[in-house]
């Protein structure tokens, strides 16, 4: 209205599903050849779920059901509905049994990046001579830079190109030089592939010390800067169920799976429950995807297909803190851990330590078995892990915890069957789509792909429904993502319950843990009596009975002690063991203790010629 009032004269009709309808009238002089135009301002609102869950009871027929409101499911649904909202659109529905992003989708390092574990992957293989293999890889990283860039391009509002720097230390691997070169190569082929030149740059020690003041100097070599993308990884999901929601199709967080029965026709009925409401729903759908991420082996048995695990689960965890110290750093880093003792020098995972828009700074993450998905949380022994890495970059920074705002878990669906699954960090993290029992099963999609891997599958979707995916083109590579409408979109103070009602209203928030965690709450409402006064306005907004406001406070707060009481052990123990060894120091000879100081790093610490990436707020 603010844009176009000046302009235009605009009428409210009514509302209409999801979305409000406008008459708008163009001002000035009478144009006997002006015509009465339609403008619509979509919502994306906690009503919205109940009608469109009402709507599923009334008419429970869809062709197309996605299950998992993650980043796979939630890109899927958009390609889909863009390329016929009246057909395809209205005839999808996208389910999942949390809020949306909710699983690794929310909890990545939050970035968008072009593989580069890859192009050392091609170097490695044009080494020995396997150019077949080589080549494959080099596909991979051109692949991925490309869609990196359209995201650029495409969501200059949530993903925006970050500069990493790379730390190069003698006990690396590669040479300075060969690292050079592939830093030079990844740029130029940045410019092949989508004519964008991010110029690359390099320092000496002592220019890589005095840029990143603290920065251990043993064995320092210099360092590398490449250019990234970072985003919001919960809201770049979200935005992607919007944008699905705009073309037709209706999307259903806090709905389950329950369970899928074959049907003598081929088709599927598939049993949905409404977490909120209870129900319960039987739908019908010629087409059922499982995008289902950690949770991919359970949908699977609850649809009757029994077979081999699709996924291999890893654990990731980060720490979100704040030290003046890290504020006086640049840019982020990308640090690579090789190992010590047996196989020493091999990779060993990486570090990352990002900086995030909102002034913290997302450290981690770190590698562990996993395998149950529905309770992730940080561990002691993953904190230990992070803090120990983290003080072999910059051992004169410690970390106490009044430096850490918060901490979170997400659990990797790595494509089972590739690789040594007791091997986590060299694991692929390819996607992988599967078939079986008439179902399709996607696995493994990262941020970066996850808009080229929906264009694959919705071709084979188009084909499965009996079209031509020719007639049925996506667009979604050079599709702009939308922007949410204007208002309070993020944390002012002073305008929580604008915040709140925004949320509400065109990001479907509907619990009180999910504000907290998945719209960074916890980063900007710290004290208790914040928090009491959020939950009661998002309760007024919902309806929430007295008992209902309690329950989710409560929620909320478990969950955060559940994330938090490891890290400050972890970090009390650290502080223990530190104050241990300096009264050792000063008392003279003391016997060895068992394992290295927490305070130091578990392997050494070299470049990683790989960037895998970080987070933003919205």
């Amino acid at each position: 209205r603010q844009l176009l009032t000046p302009y235009f004269e605009i009428e409210h009709l009514a509302v209409v599903g999801n979305q409000h309808e406008f008459v708008v009238r163009k001002r000035g002089p009478a144009d006997p050849t002006a015509r009465e135009s339609s403008l619509v301002a979509p919502t994306f609102s906690a009503e919205d779920q109940t009608r469109g869950w009402e709507a599923l009871k009334a008419n429970p027929r869809r062709k197309i059901m996605i299950i998992g409101g993650g980043v796979a499911g939630s890109a899927l649904a958009r390609d889909l509905a863009r390329r016929d909202p009246e057909g395809l659109g209205r005839e999808l529905v996208l389910v999942e049994q949390h809020a949306l992003a909710h699983g690794a989708s929310g909890h990545s390092s939050d970035y968008i990046h072009g593989y580069v574990k890859y192009w050392e992957k091609a170097y490695d293989a044009l080494l020995i001579g396997d150019w077949q293999t080589a080549w494959a890889r080099v596909k991979q990283v051109a692949s991925a830079v490309r869609e990196r860039e359209r995201l650029v391009r495409n969501a200059p509002d949530l993903v925006r190109p970050h500069l990493i720097y790379i730390p190069l230390y003698r006990n690396d691997p590669r040479s300075w030089a060969e690292v050079l070169w592939g830093v030079i190569g990844y740029s130029l082929l940045t410019l092949i592939v989508a004519r964008k030149w991010r110029a690359p740059d390099w320092d000496s020690p002592a220019d890589a010390l005095t840029r990143f003041p603290g920065l251990n100097p043993e064995g320092l070599l210099g360092g590398f800067m490449i250019w990234e993308a970072l985003t919001d990884d919960a809201e770049f999901t979200r935005r992607m169920a919007y944008d699905a929601s705009q073309h037709g199709a209706t999307v259903l967080p806090h709905v389950k799976f329950v369970r899928a029965d074959r049907r003598p026709d081929g088709d599927f009925d598939a049993t949905l429950e409404n977490t909120l409401t209870h129900e319960t729903a039987t739908v019908a759908t010629h087409v059922l995807i499982h995008a289902t991420g950690a949770w991919i082996d359970e949908t699977a048995a609850a649809a009757g297909s029994l077979g081999p695990a699709l996924v291999t689960p890893s654990k990731g965890m980060h720490l979100n803190v704040v030290h003046s110290a890290l504020d006086r750093l640049p840019m982020s880093l990308v640090v690579r851990k090789t190992k010590a003792g047996e196989g020493a020098g091999e990779p060993e995972g990486m570090l990352l330590i990002t900086h995030l828009p909102n002034g913290q700074w997302r450290i981690g993450p770190n590698n562990e078995p996993h395998k149950n998905p529905e309770v992730v949380h940080p561990t002691a022994g993953g904190s230990r892990e992070i803090l120990r890495d983290f003080s072999g970059v910059f051992p004169a920074i410690h970390l106490g915890t009044e430096h850490v705002v918060s901490a979170d878990a997400g659990v990797r669906p790595l494509a089972a069957g590739v690789g040594d699954p007791n091997d986590l960090t060299g694991l692929s993290r390819e996607h992988a789509s599967v078939e079986r029992d008439g179902m399709r099963y996607l696995t493994g999609v990262k941020l970066t792909a996850a808009a080229r891997v929906a264009r694959a599958e919705g071709d084979w979707v188009v084909a499965r429904l009996g079209l031509d995916p020719k007639t049925l083109p996506s667009d979604t590579a050079d599709a702009p993502l939308p922007t949410l409408p204007p208002g309070q979109s993020s944390y002012e103070p002073g305008k929580l319950r604008e915040w709140i009602e925004y949320l509400a209203e065109h990001n479907m928030l509907l619990s009180f843990p999910e504000l907290m965690f998945l719209h960074h709450g916890e980063d900007v409402l710290r004290a208790d009596a914040e928090q009491e006064e959020a939950c009661n306005v998002l309760g007024d907004r919902l309806r929430w009975s007295p008992a209902e406001r309690q329950h989710q406070l409560a929620a909320f707060r478990a969950e955060q002690h559940a994330r938090l009481d490891p890290v400050r052990s972890a970090i009390s123990n650290q502080h223990q063991a530190h104050s241990a060894q300096v009264g050792a120091a000063l008392t003279g000879p003391h016997p060895a203790v068992d394992g290295p100081p927490l305070g130091a790093p578990t392997s050494p610490i070299a470049p990683v010629s790989t960037a895998f990436p970080p987070r933003p707020s919205s």
